[in-house]
């Protein structure tokens, strides 16, 4: 054996750690000195979450459930991966399972961090001594009879430790797999035992996006947490050490000097040049996906736009341009509104104001099972003075109980006169009629919230066989809003002789720069 190879062999044999160690008995002990793992850079290295403030958080707090959202790469599932690994080697008779939001990413868990960690155990005897008596791409299972598995479902087992990867995901791209986690693997696991759920953001839609909702409430409020309660956790962007660029010639561009003022003055989050510097170059890559992949806040993470959303480009720029706010009730100007004819699906009505060059876009209503008297008296209630109101071709069907149109029950009945719109039969078509009119949209936060989250949520249908978007719109809750919008704009074109918006006219005010240091 040639020398290199001898202390090679010695440095490996230095670094074994004895089967009867007694620090083996601390688990922190060995998460931090027992696992090996491959890290971003390809390299193999000691798995020690000590070093991550967000695994160590991870590991202090005692709470069974946990649900965590979070900015990318903060090691939160190999973390899990790791734990639950050291959970079935160390405790018998427990099932560990960990769920992928698809198959690749199972695979590549279960090979690149729970095999690879177990094969490169510092502990040589301890691979002796637990022995799996099954090895497969998906699943060991232990001497002691104690078991980790991954996989995409994982229905059919009893699981005292569950870790669901990128639930948000899911719940957007496949939602019956999402409803067979929910219905499935969740009860899998019983009273005390845990579970932890995190993903990054996928829209104001969803069991990801109502979970935390529910559990960020319950932790405003105050509230004591049971056992079968989700505790939330956040972990940002700037959390993570290594996101930090320092170099002296980052410029900025003004929003971006607006964005981190607001970051400060309203969430007390201040960040140094060098993370400023990190965000600006990494914006010029993700663009509109930087608030869901790398968000600063809980809330902005939400109100990134989703994969799919036909309008997710048009809403970030509402938002970064201030047209959600403060856009009320002009008591001096005409209200025309814009309808989306349902019955089992739901009525929708936007209400909107014409201001010089821009549409204020003043309030939203939705309803279903409800005839037309009560949309009626639903427009004498608000008090406003109307100018037209436009609905799509469907307006001139015949009403069931009168035997009548709509539009003509509407007047007759109502004294309410609909403009008839022809909305384009190819519901792509509009969509990108609507998209060239968003510039002139603004929005009064206040009381178009469900509308707007229509539009966040609007998006195209996901084939699961292909792996791609169907060129159609899912018909979901959203579907309603979104068409009214369509209406809307129509409405807008007859009104007004307003110019179509060039993109690029947006992005020249946002080209001017200046340096990144200059603080707040």
């Amino acid at each position: 054996m040639e020398l290199l190879e001898l202390l090679t062999e010695k440095e490996r044999r230095l670094n074994e750690i004895d089967i009867n160690d007694p620090r083996m008995k601390d688990k922190w002990w060995r998460m931090n000195n027992l696992y090996y793992i491959i890290n971003e850079n390809a390299e193999k290295i000691l798995f020690q979450p000590k070093l991550r403030d967000v695994q160590t958080a991870l590991f202090n707090d005692p709470h069974n459930r946990k649900l965590v959202l979070k900015a990318r790469q903060h090691g939160v599932t190999t973390y899990y991966c790791i734990d639950y690994l050291d959970n079935a080697m160390f405790k018998k008779n427990i099932s560990c399972g960990i769920i992928a939001h698809n198959k690749d990413d199972a695979q590549i868990f279960f090979a690149d961090k729970v095999k690879y960690a177990f094969d490169n155990l510092r502990c040589p005897e301890l691979i002796v001594k637990l022995a799996p008596s099954k090895d497969s791409s998906r699943e060991l299972v232990f001497a002691n009879n104690s078991s980790i598995r991954v996989g995409t479902s994982l229905r059919s087992t009893t699981l005292q430790y569950l870790h669901i990867s990128e639930y948000g995901k899911i719940c957007a791209k496949y939602p019956e797999k999402a409803r067979e986690i929910r219905t499935g693997a969740l009860n899998t696991v019983h009273g005390n035992n845990e579970i932890t759920i995190e993903s990054t953001a996928e829209g104001r839609d969803g069991d990801f996006y109502r979970m935390c909702t529910k559990a960020q409430n319950n932790e405003k409020q105050g509230k004591e947490l049971t056992q079968m309660d989700f505790k939330p956790f956040f972990f940002s962007w700037f959390q993570k050490p290594e996101y930090r660029l320092d170099i002296d010639s980052v410029s900025i561009p003004p929003t971006m000097i607006e964005y981190f003022m607001d970051l400060y003055h309203k969430h007390g989050i201040k960040l140094d040049d060098a993370q400023r510097a990190w965000y600006v170059k990494k914006y010029e890559t993700q663009q509109d996906e930087m608030k869901r992949e790398f968000p600063s806040t809980p809330e902005e993470a939400f109100e990134a736009a989703i994969i799919g959303a036909y309008y997710g480009v048009q809403m970030a720029r509402v938002r970064e341009q201030r047209r959600l706010g403060a856009f009320p009730h002009n008591p001096n100007a005409l209200v025309y509104t814009g309808w989306d004819i349902g019955y089992n699906d739901a009525m929708t009505i936007w209400f909107f104001q014409l201001d010089n060059n821009m549409v204020n876009i003043i309030d939203y209503y939705e309803n279903s099972g409800e005839e037309m008297g009560h949309y009626v008296e639903l427009l004498k209630e608000k008090g406003y003075i109307y100018g037209d109101h436009y609905a799509p071709h469907d307006i001139s069907k015949h009403d069931v109980m009168s035997g009548k149109t709509r539009i003509r029950r509407a007047k007759e009945d109502f004294d309410i006169s609909f403009i008839r719109i022809e909305r384009a039969m190819n519901v792509v078509e509009d969509i990108n009629e609507v998209r060239r009119m968003f510039y002139k949209f603004r929005f009064n936060e206040v009381t178009t919230e469900r509308g707007v989250a229509a539009l966040d949520n609007y998006r195209k249908e996901w084939n699961e066989h292909l792996v791609c978007f169907r060129k159609t719109p899912l018909h979901n809750w959203a579907s309603d809003g979104a068409d009214g919008l369509r209406t809307l704009t129509h409405a807008v074109l007859r009104l007004t002789d307003y110019a179509y918006y060039e993109e690029e006219e947006a992005q020249a005010s946002y080209k001017t720069g200046r340096n990144i240091h200059g603080g707040y």
